[in-house]
C-alpha cells in the first residue's frame, strides 16, 4: 500500500499527493480532520468547505468520499465506537446476571461517551441533537449493536439468557438498548444526573420490558 506519508511523497503538491493516496488514506486524512474541526469550532459550525480545507483537499474530493457533514459526523462517531467496543465487552463480561449486563451496559456506555474527550464533543450541547438524529437513523450503528450484543450477551451462561424475554431475539435487545443510550446522551435531565438515579431508571422502566423476573425478587 502506498502512504501519503513515505519520504519520496515529501515535496510533491498537495494534487499530486491526494492522487497517490488511497481511498482508505484519504478517508482517514478527512476524519482526521473533521475531528480537528469538531473540536475547534463544534459540530453545527464547522462546514464542508472547513473540512476540507483541513483535510488539504478539495470540496469536490470530499463529496466523493463523503455526501456531507452529516455523514462525517456519523463516520467520526463510528470510528471511535469501534476503538471502545472491545473495552465496553472487556468490562462488562465480569457480569452474570442478565439484568446486571444490561443495567451497567447501559450506564458504563453512556459514562464512556462522556468521558471519551471525541464523542463528548459529538454529544455536546451544541451537537447532541443532531449527532442523535444521525446516529439514531443509521443502520450501520444498529448494526455493530447488534454484534456487540451477541457478543456480550453470549458471555452469559445458559441460566441467565434465559432470563431474556423469549419472545425477543438478541438484535430487539441491542436496539433498545442503544435507543436508551442515545436517549440519556441526548435528553440528560437533572433526575437522573447521578448514576445511582439512572440505575433507578433503568430497573423500573427499562429491565421489566426485556428481563424476566426470577420468581418475585427485584429486578
Amino acid at each position: 500500500m502506498v502512504s501519503v506519508l513515505r519520504p519520496e511523497g515529501r515535496g510533491l503538491s498537495p494534487r499530486a499527493r491526494n492522487r497517490r493516496a488511497t481511498p482508505a488514506e484519504l478517508r482517514e486524512r478527512i476524519l482526521n480532520a473533521a475531528e480537528d474541526r469538531f473540536e475547534r469550532d463544534g459540530v453545527t459550525r464547522s462546514t464542508v468547505d472547513d473540512i476540507a480545507k483541513a483535510a488539504g483537499i478539495s470540496r469536490a474530493t470530499l463529496y466523493r468520499s463523503f455526501a456531507g457533514r452529516n455523514e462525517l459526523v456519523l463516520a467520526v462517531l463510528m470510528r471511535e465506537v469501534d476503538r471502545i467496543t472491545g473495552q465496553l465487552i472487556a468490562r462488562l463480561s465480569s457480569f452474570e446476571r442478565a439484568e446486571d449486563v444490561i443495567t451497567e451496559g447501559i450506564i458504563i456506555s453512556v459514562r464512556t461517551v462522556r468521558d471519551n474527550r471525541k464523542l463528548s464533543i459529538l454529544f455536546g450541547p451544541d451537537a447532541a441533537a443532531i449527532t442523535g438524529r444521525i446516529a439514531g437513523s443509521s443502520d450501520a450503528l444498529f448494526m455493530r449493536a447488534h454484534h456487540f450484543g451477541r457478543i456480550l450477551l453470549g458471555t452469559l451462561d445458559s441460566g441467565a439468557r434465559k432470563r431474556i424475554r423469549s419472545e425477543l431475539s438478541i438484535d430487539e435487545v441491542a436496539d433498545h438498548l442503544v435507543r436508551v443510550v442515545l436517549s440519556f446522551l441526548v435528553l440528560p435531565t437533572p433526575d437522573l444526573s447521578s448514576e445511582f438515579d439512572q440505575r433507578r431508571y433503568i430497573r423500573t422502566f427499562i429491565l421489566p420490558a426485556i428481563v424476566v423476573s426470577d420468581g418475585g425478587s427485584e429486578l
